[in-house]
């Protein structure tokens, strides 16, 4: 039976990286033999179908294609869309007053999620409420910082293998049908 995944690559259109078409990560993807391949956004978010049930064996595919193609290496972290579908149904940003200058953020990481870290933790402009169903939820106050502020924080306490997505984001991939 095919599984529905989400690939979340890091670096992509952001930053100092070469700029990526999407059609270049759809055609990635389809030459991998997945199926069913869309991208949301320009940000490095592909939908895909697989009959593989190996995320990790799926990233590692997926990472070992990409220099030679994109011109740099990104980090992949695949999620079920079940997954993903199961975090927005938590409502980890329930609590949080809406403000256009507060910003949400879903952070996965790639490996364990357990940490010695208490929760929430803040800091200037920034408050990482928690490890969600896989994911760091944080929120920046732009009055405060800015989001690569955030990202380096996340970095520093979590490592660089992981891919931040704006919440919006996650919430526009799971109305997606599949």
């Amino acid at each position: 039976m095919r599984k529905h995944y989400v690939a979340f690559l890091r670096g992509i259109n952001s930053g100092r990286n070469p700029p990526v078409n999407m059609a270049v990560l759809r055609k990635i993807f389809e030459d991998l033999g997945f199926g069913n391949v869309s991208t949301i956004l320009s940000s490095g978010n592909v939908l895909f179908e697989t009959d593989s049930t190996d995320e990790k064996t799926l990233e590692q595919q997926v990472e070992n294609v990409l220099p030679a193609t994109i011109g740099f290496q990104s980090i992949v972290i695949i999620r079920t869309t079940d997954d993903i579908r199961h975090l927005v149904s938590l409502k980890p940003f329930a609590y949080i007053p809406s403000d256009p200058d507060k910003k949400t953020y879903a952070t996965f990481l790639k490996g364990s999620t357990e940490t010695s870290h208490i929760f929430p933790m803040k800091g200037k402009g920034y408050t990482i409420l928690g490890i969600v169903n896989g994911a760091v939820c944080s929120v920046v106050d732009l009055k405060e910082a800015k989001t690569p502020d955030l990202m380096q924080v996340l970095d520093r306490e979590f490592g660089k293998g992981n891919s931040t997505r704006n919440w919006n984001t996650i919430e526009r991939i799971v109305k997606i049908p599949g």
